[in-house]
């Protein structure tokens, strides 16, 4: 079993650096795995990264304490030391993993700021992702009206809203971004890190969108398009032969349908931490 200060040791002898065993614990792992997406893209000492690669994946949990662990970026951590400086090193990685390469660099790195990570640096709202987000989630919902519309042409419009809304909802989304494996890369506040649950999906979802959003500002749609077939065909084809079912948007079409106007909801129970509350709710 290899340790994390002997890998640590054997990064710093391949890169010709001494400095990574004076670094805190929790930034190590990010600056080994960022090295090693580096030394992938670049294609430098290619089959020594490899063999560090796998090594690193490898190490057994037993052998970090909690503390140490949250600093690896390939454990489904969003980690709140990620600095600006790591993700603009990151981006070859990024751009790999997307097979696409920006010519604005900085819309990509934007796409990466939380606005929890731009607040606690002071930063205003035009260095965070929530614009990316905000038009990338429009651009995705063309892209999958388009094809519907195209896919489907024997289908009314009824059914294709309600795949439309299978395929664009927040869930679909951190569904897309869980695929193409990029949540290591995001930079959030501390409190943000933390999340678990919902919370923690609605970030990923809102990454997605910030990434579909750079994308058509870099590239037009049609990069956007590509993009997204090419990575995420065989889930949308899988969604479309087996929709879940959305009982809230049934509801409200039989409301609509029937009764000229949508349901009404009140809160009638909250149970659960104030970072992750549950609330049941009734229709009236």
């Amino acid at each position: 079993m290899i340790t994390l200060d002997r890998l640590i040791t054997i990064f710093s002898a391949l890169n010709g650096a001494t400095q990574f065993t004076e670094t805190p614990v929790r930034h190590q792992g990010v600056i080994i795995k960022s090295a090693i997406n580096t030394l992938h893209a670049n294609g430098v000492i290619a089959t020594k990264a490899k063999m560090m690669d796998r090594t690193f994946t490898k190490i057994e949990s037993s052998t970090c304490s909690s503390t140490t662990r949250n600093c690896f970026p390939n454990m489904n951590h969003l980690d709140e030391t990620h600095s600006s400086e790591h993700l603009r090193k990151d981006i070859p990685a990024i751009e790999a993993q997307i097979d696409y390469t920006f010519k604005n660099k900085t819309l990509i790195d934007l796409a990466f700021i939380h606005s929890s990570y731009a607040s606690a640096n002071g930063n205003a709202i035009d260095r965070c992702n929530e614009r990316l987000e905000f038009l990338g989630d429009k651009v995705l919902g063309l892209i999958v009206s388009d094809f519907l519309y195209s896919y489907l042409p024997d289908q009314l419009e009824g059914k294709l809203s309600y795949l439309h809304s299978c395929l664009v909802e927040a869930s679909a989304c951190t569904l897309y971004l869980k695929k193409i494996a990029l949540e290591r890369f995001l930079m959030v506040g501390k409190g943000e890190a933390m999340k678990e649950g919902k919370g923690r999906e609605t970030i990923l979802a809102d990454l997605f969108e910030a990434i579909m959003g750079a994308l058509y500002l870099d590239g037009g749609m049609e990069a956007a398009r590509r993009f997204f077939f090419d990575h995420f065909e065989d889930v949308v084809l899988s969604m479309i032969e087996k929709p879940q079912r959305n009982w809230k948007a049934e509801l409200q079409d039989y409301c609509q349908k029937s009764y000229q106007k949508p349901p009404e909801y009140t809160i009638f129970k909250e149970e659960g931490p104030e970072h992750l509350k549950n609330f049941m709710f009734k229709c009236i």
